[in-house]
């Protein structure tokens, strides 16, 4: 061979080498770009379930609606996502992850701009629920889609990633909310997602490869589907409805059965069909049984803080909605810190201690926020506030390493979907049980208040028998309760005017002047007597019933640490190992 021959094919391998280097650049920046993609949907879904909250006031009263029609507004989009979010993992695995994600985000956008064009509070109720599941095959999805395209070594990370963004979206919501609410209206927080979908679709549509589970094949699970969704949407609406029901409701006992029949129902298709949309021969995985319950007690823990902290600031410490909703996002944005810290750590560490260390800290946040008071400093709430978030960044992304690396890689997707589901679940749960544990812990406290309160109106030299009657009655007419307000002396004073008026109405001429100053001495002295003595009175009560519900929160969040010990650093399965492709030995 000539030296001019050489020369030119060490030019063509030389050139070769760099293309193919580069080539490869391309496809790894277009994983990356790819990955980013399936975060934008993530975290518009995520966000939409944080940034409703601080706009439920205006919503009513443009719609001049009921506080209780209007909470549907969340409850529609929490119920069907729900109920969707497990079908939406199969359905992905069958028919493309690619393709029912894009879907997904497609429709939820456009769900999004029906939101904020709505008519009326029953349409925009509706199109929330459809968002709520749009979003449900959104959130499950996104999991998968990353770490497929990501390589092995490097799917921890991804997940620590996707456990920042979670953190970000849940501390950018009440927020933005709240800012997009005070600068424009309350229809920006649906139209702010419009941007965000339309990057995402294109992000997805050009930067992700399919994805499918080879074993699932394309035949749908309809009986599975049917029984399942029937038995998650009556477990959801009973927790959702069993505070305004209550509890032993013949409504709430009803769909607590239906659960339970539909469940059972479930179950056994799953273990007749030839192809379930739910290997039930997971169950046998310690790792993966321990990772769900965590992610209950998980999902669970961070919501009641959320819902407690939120009435105790607005409610007993005076802030504002846009005030408290700034000062909670610390718990999301100190989540997204330690989900940093945490990816760093895992390898060191392990999942399991990293799990109990975060159970632990949401655990020990809640407890120290019964020594709060109505006197206390934003600061006493941001540091509790702060620990929880560390403990949410320890415990969420290993908690989902721990159940997706356990399972064979074509599970992925609908171990996700469980995973998801549960959380959901356990924060509706969560919410169910910490209320009507307020609700009872008020009761108690308030009715002990009221006692106090009418001792110190009998003793009151000031007042006239009659007066003494009305204060009394009107004491024992307050009902407090985690959905309602604290009384305030000027709805009070506004009822002594009122019966003064019809006084006066029937007084001679004569006792006029004298009975008109006897009243405004009364009314002088509930004044006086309200800031100095009722009030804190009706305060310490309320301070009382949120400590001890504080202190059962925490104790119930301890049940997260023992499920953690049985959560393993454990390898995958090899994808054809019998713990997920049949059912047959079940």
């Amino acid at each position: 061979m000539s030296l001019k021959c050489r020369m030119r094919s060490r030019k063509n391998i030389t050139n070769n080498k760099i293309w193919g280097w580069r080539l490869e650049d391309d496809k790894r920046d277009k994983k990356q770009i790819g990955i980013c993609g399936s975060y934008f949907g993530f975290f518009m879904a995520l966000l939409d379930t944080t940034i409703i909250n601080i706009t439920l006031p205006e919503m009513m009263s443009y719609y001049n609606t009921t506080l209780k029609n209007i909470t549907w507004v969340i409850n529609g989009y929490n119920l069907a996502f729900a109920v969707f979010i497990i079908t939406a993992s199969r359905l992905a695995d069958q028919f493309g992850r690619k393709k029912i994600f894009g879907i997904g985000i497609l429709f939820f956008t456009l769900m999004s701009f029906l939101c904020a064009i709505s008519p009326s509070s029953e349409m925009l109720i509706l199109f929330r629920v459809l968002q709520g599941l749009f979003g449900g095959i959104i959130l499950p999805v996104s999991i998968p889609l990353a770490l497929d395209l990501a390589p092995e070594d490097k799917q921890g990370k991804v997940l620590g990633i996707w456990s920042v963004v979670s953190g970000l979206a849940a501390a950018s919501g009440p927020t933005l909310g709240g800012f997009l609410a005070d600068q424009f209206n309350w229809q920006s927080i649906f139209l702010i997602n419009v941007p965000i979908g339309i990057v995402a679709l294109f992000l997805v549509i050009f930067c992700i490869k399919e994805s499918y589970d080879p074993t699932a094949g394309k035949q749908l699970d309809i009986p599975g589907m049917l029984t399942l969704s029937v038995s998650l949407f009556s477990v959801t609406y009973a927790l959702i409805q069993a505070n305004d029901e209550g509890w032993t409701s013949p409504l709430i006992l009803c769909l607590f059965l239906a659960f339970l029949i539909f469940m059972a129902l479930f179950v056994w298709v799953e273990l007749t069909t030839k192809k379930p949309m739910i290997p039930l021969s997971l169950l046998r995985n310690v790792t993966f049984n321990a990772a769900s319950l965590t992610l209950l007690i998980l999902g669970a823990g961070i919501m009641t803080i959320s819902l407690l902290i939120s009435f105790f600031m607005t409610r007993l410490m005076g802030l504002s909605e846009l005030e408290a909703g700034v000062t909670l996002s610390v718990m999301p944005l100190s989540s997204a810190i330690f989900s940093v810290i945490t990816s760093l750590l895992l390898k060191r560490v392990g999942e399991r201690w990293l799990i109990i260390a975060g159970m632990g800290c949401i655990a020990l946040s809640m407890f120290l926020m019964n020594d709060l008071t109505a006197g206390s400093d934003r600061l006493d709430v941001i540091y509790r506030l702060a620990i929880a978030g560390a403990g949410m960044g320890f415990a969420l992304a290993p908690t989902m390493n721990s159940a997706i690396g356990n399972v064979p890689k074509d599970k992925v997707g609908i171990t996700s979907g469980i995973m998801n589901m549960t959380r959901s679940i356990g924060a509706v749960l969560g919410v169910a049980i910490i209320v009507t544990i307020l609700n009872a812990a008020i009761g108690s406290e308030i009715t002990a208040a009221k006692s106090d309160i009418i001792g110190i109106i009998r003793s009151d030299k000031v007042f006239s028998t009659a007066a003494q009657e009305e204060l009394i009655n009107a004491v024992n007419d307050i009902e407090v309760s985690s959905s309602s307000e604290v009384p305030q002396m000027e709805s009070v004073i506004g009822l002594m005017q009122q019966r003064g008026a019809k006084v006066l109405a029937g007084v001679a001429p004569d006792k006029l002047e004298m009975t008109k100053a006897a009243l405004q001495s009364q009314q002088d002295e509930v004044k006086k007597l309200w800031p100095e003595r009722i009030q804190p009175e009706l305060y310490s009560g309320l301070v009382s019933s949120f400590s001890d519900t504080f202190k059962y929160g925490s104790v119930g969040l301890l049940l997260g640490i023992l499920f953690s010990f049985f959560i393993g650093t454990g390898r995958r399965q090899e994808q054809g190992t019998e713990i997920a492709m049949d059912n047959k030995e079940m």
